[in-house]
């Protein structure tokens, strides 16, 4: 699925040494929030059950709570009203 009006970004999710993906957009119809996990070159959802935050949106991987696992930013627009930004 590609989305659009949106951003990705990496980090290792699941602590196993490769890169996995954090992305979120539009797809034509919905807004979606989507992690990727790298299975040895394979990127595999996780159906992680992210807010949506697609139109206009940023993401981020970060230490949040310093608990020494990542964390997610979400920021963008559920639709032309409603904002969101949820960690």
């Amino acid at each position: 699925m590609g989305l659009a009006v949106g951003s990705a970004a990496w980090g290792d999710n699941d602590n196993d040494g490769d890169l996995d993906i954090l992305s979120n957009g539009h797809d034509g119809l919905n807004v979606n929030s989507i992690v990727y996990r790298n299975d040895s070159g394979s990127f595999v959802n996780i159906n992680a059950g992210l807010s949506p935050a697609g139109y206009g949106s940023a993401v981020a991987w970060g230490d949040y709570d310093n608990d020494g696992d990542l964390d997610i930013l979400l920021s963008g627009r559920i639709d032309n009203t409603n904002r969101i930004t949820k960690i």
